[in-house]
């Protein structure tokens, strides 16, 4: 009753702070007719509730961050205050779900030069950490903030807080990794190098590993793992074998909860497709190349194309149950029964036959509360109790060929669509048209929206 009755503030909250000038006219159902091309909009990360199955919170590319606590057939928006809705990433105190730390900004567009192009989409840029008291009602900057003007160095891509000490947090991003001891009053920078990703060891709270980036579009930086043993106090830089400069620019990682000995690592190239896959099943001492370039699980088909986008989209994530079985995702899903040696996909963006996931893969998380697989994308949540491998060869060459993992979306009564433009009918008010980013054309008549 407690947790429902601080939902309606929530919404009240919400609904006050968008003034009477303002109301939302959608969409926020799936569109019919619904297929892979479509969605609701872009979801960079999920954070589950850590004892009910039914309560998580997500962060969207645009719309900040946004709750559930009916297993996703509800939302509330808990940030549209904030000055900046762009999240990377959510951390929730496991012993006060009620505190929670967002990272405000975009970093999916790290490089991409926002302040020189043509479309000057600063709004992309960040604020650095907030952080909340009350459950989403208010939130507050933390000691780590930056300005909007400082471009790309204001961008924050992880923050995690300690297990047995929450007032102990460690944040990172395009300035190197900061640490707090004073739930983030003050902070201290501990390293100025560029971070794409930093994964916490499952049984060991003072285990932290972190991937450092090569950015080619400013020719920076050095692509890379660290780890650390004292929560991010020093950090040692590990033999991986992915190369520094010039051929690997972002690398993802991810520990295998059945044994985290077993590290994974993949790398994107210069443009975007793979540059390798890498294993160490010694806690980071020694690294394997498990794939190299071929196939190249991040293009846009079959594995068989030479680029992709993989500083814009890559996930992965290891099997809970068993530390061989791995899944990634730059456009498509891809799983691998073995290490990383052979692959299979999961899914295609395109609707050749049949429907599957939508392209650009966010984040894969597991949720040991409901055991469902997680996957966050550019149309937004859709999760599954099995990820099952399918088979290139039958999608190119059976009719009506259809991916063997069944799907939920979940990212319904959320208005989180990014439109670029929108035109309006002069004979018939009621009628609107817009285009989505990566989510296609909708149609409005009246109160119903649909895909054209």
């Amino acid at each position: 009753l407690f947790e429902a009755v601080r939902f309606s503030a929530l919404k009240k909250q919400s609904s006050a702070s968008k003034k009477s000038a303002w109301t939302a006219v959608g969409p926020d159902v799936f569109p019919s007719p619904g297929n892979s091309y479509v969605g609701m909009g872009r979801i960079n990360c999920i954070a589950f509730h850590p004892t009910d199955s039914n309560t998580f919170w997500v962060g969207v590319a645009q719309g900040g961050v946004w709750k559930t606590i009916d297993g996703g057939t509800a939302w509330t928006p808990l940030t549209d205050a904030l000055p900046v809705t762009r999240i990377s990433d959510i951390a929730v105190n496991k012993a006060d779900p009620d505190i929670m730390y967002v990272c405000v900004g975009d970093y999916a567009y790290l490089g991409v030069s926002l302040q020189l192009d043509a479309r000057k989409r600063n709004t992309h840029f960040g604020l650095g950490v907030y952080k909340t008291l009350d459950g989403g009602i208010s939130w507050q900057p933390t000691g780590l903030t930056f300005s909007q003007t400082d471009g790309d160095a204001s961008l924050m891509r992880r923050v995690f807080m300690h297990r047995n000490n929450p007032d102990t947090l460690v944040a990172a991003g395009i300035n190197g990794i900061w640490k707090s001891l004073d739930a983030g009053s003050t902070w201290t920078q501990i390293m100025d190098t560029i971070i794409w990703d930093i994964e916490y060891d499952p049984l060991n709270p003072e285990v932290l590993y972190a991937s450092t980036g090569y950015i080619a579009s400013y020719d920076t930086g050095s692509a890379g793992i660290m780890k650390s043993v004292d929560f991010g106090s020093t950090w040692n830089a590990l033999n991986s074998g992915i190369p520094p400069t010039q051929q690997a620019q972002r690398v993802e990682l991810a520990i295998a909860p059945s044994d985290p000995n077993y590290i994974y690592a993949i790398a994107c190239d210069m443009i975007g497709g793979l540059q390798g896959v890498y294993r160490s099943i010694d806690a980071g001492a020694t690294w394997s190349m498990q794939t190299g370039s071929f196939p190249n699980v991040l293009e846009w088909y079959d594995g068989s194309g030479s680029d992709g986008q993989g500083t814009y989209d890559l996930s992965l994530m290891v099997s809970p149950f068993d530390k061989n079985i791995i899944y990634t995702g730059g456009i498509n899903m891809w799983t691998s029964p073995d290490g990383g040696l052979t692959w299979n996909g999961c899914s295609s963006w395109w609707t050749q036959s049949g429907t599957s996931l939508h392209a650009d893969q966010h984040q894969f998380a597991y949720n040991p509360l409901d055991g469902k697989y997680y996957v966050c994308n550019d149309a937004g949540i859709s999760r599954t109790d099995t990820i099952l491998p399918g088979s290139w060869s039958d999608f190119w060459n059976v009719s009506n060929y259809e991916w063997p993992t069944n799907w939920e979306f979940v990212s319904n009564n959320m208005q989180i669509s990014s439109f670029y433009r929108l035109g309006l009918c002069k004979s018939y008010p009621e009628y609107l048209l817009a285009g989505a980013q990566d989510n296609s054309t909708f149609f409005k008549s009246q109160s119903t929206w649909q895909h054209v």
